[in-house]
Parts: C-alpha cells; sequence; structure tokens
C-alpha cells in the first residue's frame, strides 16, 4: 500500500514530467496507428466500391490509361473519344456478350435466363452512360465538372443515392445540376442554388450522398451542355456501360474491343480498384516507414525523459533501496504512474489517428469507412506500454545499481 501511495504522490508531484511524456507518447501512437487504421480503410473503400459496380467497364482514350493506371483516379481533362464511335463500341460488345452466352451454354439453368438459350431474346441491352470532364472555377476553387445523361448515370450508378433535392432528369432544364456530398459540403451549396460555370449559370436540384468514389467531389450538368460551354462538342472523356446480368461475359467484351478499335482501351472496376489498392499501398508504405521511425524517436525521448523523472525523485527510491525494496519493487514503484498515463495516451493517440487518417482520405479522395475497432484501441495500449516501459526499464537499470547514498544525493523527494 505504501508504494501505490508513493506512486499517486508521483503523479500529483511530477506534472512538468508527465505531461510532456503525454504529448510525446501521444503523438507516437497516433502516427504508429495512422498506418493501421488507413490500410484497413483502404482495403474496405476498394471493396465497397467493387461490391456496388463489379459488373461495370469503363471505354476510355488509351492515352488516359497509363494515368488512370498510377493513380487509380479515372477522372482526366485532356483526352478525349468522339461521341460517335459508340455505336461501333456497342456492336462489338453485344456480339462478344451474346458469343459469350452460347460458348457458355447460355445458363438455361439460372432464373430469367430462359429455354433455349438465346442470349438476344433474353437479356435485357446495356445503358451506356457517356462522361466529359473538364476543370473548372466555381467559386473560387477548382472544381472537376461531369457533364453527363443523368436518366443514362442513373440507370449504371445503381448505387447512386440522393441525399437531398430531385433528380435533374424529372425536370427539364438544360442548365440543372447535380453536386456530389463533399461538394456540398465544402462550398457550402444547398439546393436550389445557383453556381456559375464557365460565365454560364447553373442550379443546384439535388446533392448525391457520399459513396467513396470521385462522385462525391464532382458536380454534374447536362452532358450537352458540357460540350457547348468548354468547346467539346461531340466529344467525350469516357463511356461506361454496366452488364445487366448478374453473370453477363464481360471480359469477353472487354477482350474484343481492346482487339477491335485502335485509340481506346477498355477497363474493368476491378483494374481501377487494383490501381486505386496498388496507389494507396505506396501511401500506407510510407506511413508504416514513418510511424516506425517516430517509435524509435519516441523511445529515445522518453529515455532522456526518464532520467529526469527518476532524478526528480531519486531519495524517493533511495529510502526504498534502503528499506530492502528491489529492483521489481522500484519498477512497480514507477510503474503505477507510467501505467496511467500511457493508458490515457494511448486513448488520445488513437483519437488523434483517426483524424489524421480522415483528413488524410479527405485529401486522398478515399472514402472513409471506419467502424470502432477495440483491437486498434488494445493495440495503442500494448505499443504504448511497451515503449513506455522499454524506455524506463533502461533508464531504472542504471539507477538501481547506485549506492544508498549516490543515489540519495542525486536529486528529489516526493516529500519536499
Amino acid at each position: 500500500m505504501r508504494i501505490v501511495r508513493l506512486s499517486l504522490l508521483f503523479i500529483a508531484k511530477n506534472y512538468k514530467v508527465n505531461i510532456p511524456f503525454m504529448l510525446i507518447l501521444t503523438f507516437a501512437l497516433s502516427v504508429f496507428l495512422v498506418s493501421v487504421i488507413f490500410k484497413e480503410v483502404s482495403i474496405k473503400s476498394v471493396i465497397s466500391v467493387l461490391d456496388r459496380s463489379g459488373h461495370m467497364l469503363v471505354v476510355v482514350p488509351t492515352s488516359a490509361v497509363e494515368e488512370i493506371e498510377k493513380t487509380g483516379d479515372v477522372i482526366f481533362t485532356n483526352s478525349f473519344i468522339p461521341e460517335d464511335s459508340l455505336s461501333a463500341i456497342a456492336s462489338i460488345y453485344d456480339k462478344a456478350i451474346e458469343a459469350g452466352w452460347r460458348r457458355k451454354g447460355g445458363f438455361v439453368s439460372q432464373p430469367g435466363i430462359g429455354e433455349g438459350g438465346k442470349a438476344k431474346e433474353v437479356l435485357q441491352p446495356p445503358t451506356w452512360s457517356p462522361r466529359l470532364y473538364q476543370y473548372a472555377k466555381v467559386k473560387g476553387e477548382k472544381m472537376v465538372v461531369a457533364g453527363v445523361d443523368f436518366r443514362k448515370e442513373y440507370e449504371v450508378r445503381l448505387w447512386w443515392d440522393l441525399k437531398d433535392g430531385m433528380w435533374p432528369f424529372d425536370i427539364a432544364d438544360s442548365y440543372a445540376a447535380l453536386i456530389g456530398e463533399n461538394v456540398h459540403e465544402k462550398m457550402k451549396l444547398n439546393v436550389y442554388d445557383t453556381i456559375t460555370i464557365n460565365n454560364t449559370p447553373f442550379k443546384v436540384y439535388g446533392i448525391l450522398k457520399r459513396i467513396g468514389t470521385e462522385d462525391d467531389n464532382m458536380i454534374f450538368i447536362p452532358l450537352k451542355t458540357a460540350q457547348n460551354i468548354f468547346n467539346k462538342k461531340g466529344l467525350v472523356s469516357m463511356f461506361a456501360v454496366r452488364a445487366m446480368c448478374d453473370f453477363c461475359p464481360v471480359g469477353d467484351a472487354l477482350i474484343q474491343i481492346n482487339k477491335s478499335i485502335a485509340g481506346i482501351s477498355v477497363l474493368s472496376q476491378q483494374d481501377i480498384s487494383k490501381a486505386q489498392y496498388y496507389f494507396r499501398e505506396v501511401i500506407y508504405k510510407y506511413l508504416q516507414y514513418i510511424g516506425l521511425t517516430v517509435i524509435l524517436f519516441t523511445i529515445t525521448m522518453l529515455y532522456l525523459l526518464a532520467g529526469w523523472y527518476i532524478s526528480r525523485n531519486a531519495k524517493d527510491l533511495a529510502l526504498l533501496k534502503a528499506f530492502g525494496a528491489k529492483f521489481s519493487d522500484m519498477l512497480m514503484f514507477i510503474s503505477i504512474n507510467i501505467l496511467l498515463l500511457t493508458l490515457l495516451s494511448s486513448l488520445l493517440g488513437y483519437a488523434l489517428s483517426l483524424a489524421i487518417v480522415y483528413s488524410v482520405c479527405s485529401i486522398s479522395n478515399i472514402y472513409f469507412l471506419y467502424t470502432l475497432n477495440l483491437y486498434h484501441i488494445l493495440l495503442s495500449n500494448v505499443v504504448g506500454l511497451a515503449i513506455s516501459f522499454i524506455s524506463v526499464f533502461l533508464r531504472l537499470l542504471k539507477f538501481s545499481k547506485m549506492s544508498f547514498i549516490k543515489l540519495y544525493n542525486y536529486g528529489g523527494t516526493t516529500y519536499g
């Protein structure tokens, strides 16, 4: 009980050491946890997008593929496809899908396919949705503006949902706008607000719910209007097509279109998600290296701080030693204080790491999908205790070897 009482007196007396100890440890744990939490968020984000859009293909200019593969970002503003090329692309797609079904025997046992296996008689025609991407200054901010056919986008991107307002295809307005939720929050835009794009006013009719893709950061306007105001008549940046059946052989279509038409490339959502994952892996590795470096630096800093901490209480340790206390008793004397500080630092570090990861995700356009994880809290505590006790143990080991007289004359006492 005396050891516990002295330990609590330690906490009260040593606030000048405790505060920097907690700040250093909190920062170190937050940086360490950032890499762990970021990886989990990244994987969940990629899986979430794949679950929603796994059967979607995108047709892009071949010149844009390298950029997409580097970043996983399908937004590009300097490469285009002639809009009238869609008929040739769609024709190859339809033939490849039908041939794929015939090669597989039509999957006649699957519900909805029907007897006879004639794919073109039972399959719903796919919907092709074009997009034109351009950058524009909106309320002083550089924003991505996407020209789209709202009805077709709604049919292709089945995961689209409204946070507020109405769908622009429900009204006949060539100057209607739909905005992502991030745009709504960042620019303080609401339904029925007016925005100016390339000196042209548009009215916001709807706000998309956040979905974890680049759509969260876009402003959508009618395709024809976008082509006019950006002087891109007859051009689009990409076409998206979603297979209208769960087992459609979209891989066959991808191969046939890539083989048949020069200047364009077809990518699956799996290709895009793979590029996104590799890009995020690079960020993760950098964060991991930073985290390990910070931990090593923290151990050094806490080792030095522990010297100050112990020297302030050297007389108490000397008295414990005089009364026959062993090294383990002295370690317990210090440990109660260290344990309380570390547990508090671990919780603060966990909270700070979530804030950092959220900021990184916002900058990198990654959907922050995360739920409270007790494993991460436990990991924060374990790593925090390991750092603390390694630093203090090494320092205390040095002091424990001093004689009573030398230790007593080394520093102060809890009792002043």
